[in-house]
């Protein structure tokens, strides 16, 4: 049978998982990790130790944290079976006596002269 509170519980952890990688993004650097990874670590620990809500809430956190790990790898597999966006057509410089010029030695050889 499917707990209501539970899975609740896990739900509003999933949702705070954003919240604690916030938390704790100032002191993963020197760690060495990752939010992420801190966050799975913190949802392990709540899951493992806490019982009731808090377990549940820790379960919830520690789900989020390895979902968002993953996401960039599926992402990258995916991506490479979608279709490629067409390509942006460069623009062609207009060239005149009134065109902007855009280099800099470009335009220092059309104000000065200087060849």
């Amino acid at each position: 049978m499917i707990d209501g509170n539970q899975m609740i519980a896990a739900g509003v952890g999933a949702g705070t998982k954003g919240l604690v990688a916030g938390l704790v993004a100032g002191m993963t650097p020197l760690k060495g990790v990752t939010p992420d990874i801190m966050t799975a670590g913190i949802g392990y620990y709540m899951a493992d130790k806490m019982g009731g809500f808090g377990g549940d809430f820790g379960m919830g956190m520690l789900i989020a944290s390895i979902g968002q790990m993953v996401r960039e790898p599926i992402e990258g597999l995916f991506s490479k079976t979608a279709l490629a966006p067409t390509p942006t057509p460069t623009p062609t410089p207009v060239t005149g006596k009134n065109t902007p010029v855009v280099d800099v030695d470009e335009y220092i050889t059309a104000k000065y002269a200087i060849a």
